[in-house]
């Protein structure tokens, strides 16, 4: 975890830190280190409130925002399979398999 945390913020030029408490164990795991976390989390609170919150979503906006995306990806895949159903169709009528009178109607 820390490695991976490491490369996401040599890769994306982002400031990070893990703070992990083990409730069998006395202290903290800290990344990077104790000051470096201290140094992040006061720059953090320096930042206006409008910086520090206009990436921040909760469960309700991030699920409802998902669920947009999703919806918008399923209309294209039946827009897709539709059109692959028509020349399905048609290419079955062509070659003679089906006549338009023996083929299924398709809604549009």
């Amino acid at each position: 975890m820390f490695n991976k945390l490491d490369e996401l913020t040599v890769l994306c030029s982002v400031d990070a830190a893990i703070i992990v408490y083990n409730s069998f164990e006395l202290g903290l795991d800290v990344w990077a280190s104790v000051e470096e976390v201290q140094q992040r989390i006061a720059n953090f609170m320096n930042l206006p409130d409008v910086q520090q919150t206009r990436t921040m979503m909760n469960q309700e906006s991030f699920v409802l925002g998902r669920i947009k995306k999703l919806s918008i990806k399923l209309l294209k895949v039946k827009k897709d399979n539709r059109e692959k159903e028509m020349n399905a169709l048609m290419h079955q009528i062509f070659i003679g398999e089906r006549t338009i009178e023996s083929s299924p109607k398709i809604n549009c």
